[in-house]
């Protein structure tokens, strides 16, 4: 089995921001899968498919960022899942906008919902699917609680599929395949 979490904040406030991209992607994935996000557990809202030969369990965190470790480490072990059948999709401001970016292992780079993770995992052996919001100097809560600009919608929109694409991928290759092919060298 597969978990594919993927990360935002609750609430209509928060719905189409920057920091919920990985809610974006994991809506888009679910409707591509034919997976229905109708179950509530874990403190998340949950969606259970097959793809490709694999259970899949789709998970969006009701828990707010700063403590997604929380929900996915309910879920992980109530299915007892270990920590690399663990995808999290995340935004990030260190990538260009339409950037995709798969990483097997490594830091939370200053990410709070992946340090949770990594907290309440007690490893940072967990696969993640970074998804470029757009860079800032700094790291600015007004920049990732922000909308995008209607230019960065369309481009937005865009990356969520090529992200669909690229789990959809991942579901029937290797990990290593799957970086080969999406993670693309940022071109702007």
């Amino acid at each position: 089995m597969w978990i594919i979490a993927g990360l935002g904040n609750p609430g209509k406030e928060y719905q189409k921001t920057r920091h919920n991209a990985g809610f974006l992607v994991l809506d888009q994935l679910a409707l591509s899968l034919d997976i229905k996000l109708t179950e509530h557990k874990f403190e998340s809202i949950l969606g259970k498919g097959e793809q490709a030969r694999h259970k899949v369990l789709l998970v969006k965190p009701q828990t707010y960022m700063n403590k997604s470790g929380e929900a996915i480490a309910q879920a992980m072990n109530y299915y007892k899942i270990k920590p690399e059948r663990l995808l999290v999709v995340v935004d990030d401001f260190n990538l260009s906008l339409g950037t995709l970016r798969f990483r097997a292992r490594g830091s939370a780079g200053g990410h709070h919902g992946l340090e949770s993770i990594a907290q309440q995992l007690g490893t940072t052996d967990f696969k993640r699917l970074r998804i470029g919001i757009g860079t800032v100097d700094r790291k600015d809560a007004d920049f990732v609680l922000g909308m995008f600009t209607k230019e960065e919608t369309t481009e937005i929109k865009e990356i969520i599929v090529r992200a669909v694409e690229a789990i959809g991928f991942l579901l029937g290759h290797s990990f290593e395949n799957t970086m080969n092919r999406y993670n693309l060298k940022e071109t702007k």
